[in-house]
């Protein structure tokens, strides 16, 4: 008995596809791709990802107008969420604006913060240890501290942590 050769593909819903039929009987089958934009796409990928990796491990972002004290003595920071005081009164929540031209409260004001309070107690769930790391310009004044302060205690943060810069990092820069 001879061997017979099909010319077609076996399955019938193949056989009308525009795809397969420019192709000739010696290359019936093969699908060629181009890969140099894949390559290209995963070379910029793997260049942003080794632009962001810290190997520092430095858990605090600050910013360039942030202008923190200084200590001789201190812990390594931990991550736990992150509180930003400029100047300005901007209050920022990891990195994005909560309050802005905060100052400090009259007699008659309330001393909390609506909106820190909301984004702490809506981290408490992902914060077991009820922690916050407090950054703080030394020019702002002690008693829009103590207003932030004050909202991170109701919001249920009783171990605050205020995060300064190092002693050894200032001779540095000088």
């Amino acid at each position: 008995m001879a061997v017979k050769i099909k010319t077609h593909r076996q399955a019938k819903r193949f056989q009308g596809m525009k795809f397969f039929q420019g192709f000739s009987k010696a290359r019936s089958g093969q699908i060629l791709i181009n890969v140099t934009a894949l390559v290209d796409m995963m070379t910029v990928l793997v260049l942003f990802l080794v632009m962001q990796f810290s190997t520092t491990g430095e858990m605090l972002f600050i910013s360039k107008n942030l202008k923190m004290p200084i200590a001789k003595h201190g812990r390594e920071v931990t991550p736990v969420p992150i509180l930003s005081l400029d100047q300005d009164g901007e209050l920022y929540f990891e990195g994005t604006v909560i309050a802005s031209h905060l100052t400090s409260p009259g007699a008659e004001e309330n001393w909390e913060i609506p909106a820190l309070f909301a984004k702490l107690k809506s981290s408490a769930s992902h914060n077991l240890l009820k922690i916050v790391n407090v950054q703080v310009d030394k020019n702002v004044d002690y008693s829009v501290l103590k207003r932030v302060l004050h909202t991170c205690e109701m919001a249920g943060y009783g171990k605050i942590r205020l995060a300064v810069g190092r002693e050894s990092k200032l001779k540095k820069q000088i």
